[in-house]
């Protein structure tokens, strides 16, 4: 059985592949948190190199939120499957937002059973 910091670790590796696979580039650095019946995924430096020179100006920023919620959509079928064999649970919905201006990315997971305890 996985201590929490590791089921926290695993989760994050899952994201980062995720990351790698649809844009070719990881996160400099990604956390995992549990709190309660939540998953929390936070990314950073996920910005491809075009996604930076796009994030000069405002509607280049909301450019690259309308190109990556596109992507999630093709990808969060796989992604969400992992997630839940890994946890063991289901995920009710997911929630996404990425920065322009800092190049970090985070999810949210609600998962249809608190996480946080059992580990």
């Amino acid at each position: 059985m996985m201590t929490k910091g590791q089921a926290e670790a695993k989760i994050g590796e899952i994201f980062v592949k995720y990351e790698k696979r649809d844009t070719g580039l990881g996160a400099a650095e990604v956390k995992a948190y549990f709190i309660k019946d939540a998953v929390y995924v936070r990314m950073k430096g996920v910005l491809t190199h075009q996604e930076k020179t796009l994030s000069e100006t405002k509607d280049g920023r909301f450019e690259i939120k309308i190109l990556r919620a596109k992507q999630f959509d093709i990808s969060r079928g796989a992604l969400v499957k992992e997630v839940e064999e890994a946890l063991k649970a289901k995920v009710m919905s997911v929630h996404t937002d990425i920065s322009g201006n800092t190049g970090d990315r985070i999810f949210v997971l609600v998962m249809d059973k608190i996480i946080d305890t059992g580990f």
